[in-house]
């Protein structure tokens, strides 16, 4: 499900104005599946954007992300090992 933060808010709202959710199946053309898991992150956290993905965290810092995007910028032939080198 590829929405954006604005439909998936309409989405949900749908779901509690509409009672029933074939309706809300068809008018959004996305599966049933994908509407219940949307409507669940909705009533737990309070929110419809989306979890970050619960893989391995990056090495990069915040404060040495912007670094890394110049430099990788400036040389576009460097590789990412040395790029990790000069952190």
């Amino acid at each position: 499900m590829n929405e954006d933060n604005f439909t998936r808010g309409r989405i949900v709202g749908a779901v509690k104005e509409i009672p029933s959710i074939r309706d809300v199946v068809n008018e959004f053309r996305i599966s049933k599946n994908a509407i219940g898991r949307l409507c669940e992150r909705f009533y737990v956290p309070g929110t419809v954007t989306r979890y970050y993905s619960s893989g391995r965290p990056g090495e990069i810092s915040a404060n040495e992300d912007p670094y890394v995007q110049i430099t990788a910028k400036r040389n576009r032939r460097i590789t990412a090992v040395t790029l990790a080198q000069g952190i």
